[in-house]
């Protein structure tokens, strides 16, 4: 007796949600976690220019700011809702855009996956860039407390967006899982 063929339907010839694929939905909790915890860590930072944005600097002197300090703040002040925009921009928007493109990706898109990868890339960039800047200055100036927070403050993220960039990378996407489907199906009729 002959071995029947597999179900074929040309509409869907796979299945409609990729959330039983572990890749992909290890690929999500990832992308969710690191959205939640980027733009958690960006609103404390904004709070804290918030902070000294409102708060007048001569309340800082007697806090262990001295006079000089204050008065750098001081100078400081009117650039600093453009570095606030600018820290937002890299930081809050793409944390967002990861909680947001972890339910197209837990799917197993093709295209979000990409932007995903693409955007942890870009921010693995910039972070170990920085991250070489704070280590090169602390190096001139002998500060070992600086290369240690350099490292604990942007080394620590720099190595979770290069795993989960990883991860995404491992996804199989529908395209994927399409591709491979017609190649295997002896059913299919070109």
């Amino acid at each position: 007796m002959p071995a029947q063929p597999p179900a074929y339907d040309p509409l869907q010839p796979v299945p409609a949600s990729g959330s039983s694929d572990p890749g992909a939905l290890r690929s999500a909790a990832w992308l969710w976690i690191v959205g939640g915890l980027e733009m958690l860590s960006i609103t404390c930072c904004l709070l804290g220019f918030a902070v000294i944005l409102v708060v007048p600097a001569s309340e800082f002197v007697g806090q262990g700011m001295s006079a000089t300090q204050a008065q750098q703040l001081n100078t400081l002040k009117p650039v600093l809702p453009l570095i606030m925009l600018g820290i937002m921009l890299l930081g809050f928007v793409p944390g967002l855009c990861y909680v947001i493109l972890a339910f197209l990706v837990r799917r197993g898109r093709h295209r979000p996956t990409l932007v995903c990868r693409g955007l942890l890339l870009t921010q693995a960039i910039l972070l170990g860039l920085m991250l070489l800047n704070i280590l090169l200055g602390a190096l001139a100036q002998a500060n070992p407390w600086a290369l240690v927070l350099g490292c604990f403050m942007l080394g620590l993220p720099l190595a979770l967006l290069i795993y989960v960039f990883h991860l995404t990378g491992q996804t199989p996407t529908r395209t994927a899982l399409a591709d491979s489907d017609s190649q295997t199906d002896p059913w299919r009729h070109e």
